[in-house]
């Protein structure tokens, strides 16, 4: 029963990601081989990650 109220949220936060970067990005893949489209979505999510990373303040204890 707690997997189950567990799936909701979890598709929620994949959609959201997937929104980002769809909007940041592009909702298309132009390359023309599937390798080379498998290489570009990974540097766009290396991308937003990046810029997600310098929007995240540094916490100093």
């Amino acid at each position: 029963m707690e997997a189950y109220q567990w799936l909701p949220h979890r598709r929620s936060l994949v959609e959201t990601a997937m929104f980002r970067i769809k909007a940041l990005f592009s909702d298309k893949l132009k390359n023309r081989t599937f390798a080379a489209q498998q290489t570009k979505a990974y540097l766009r999510v290396g991308a937003l990650n990046k810029m997600t990373g310098l929007g995240c303040p540094k916490v100093i204890p």
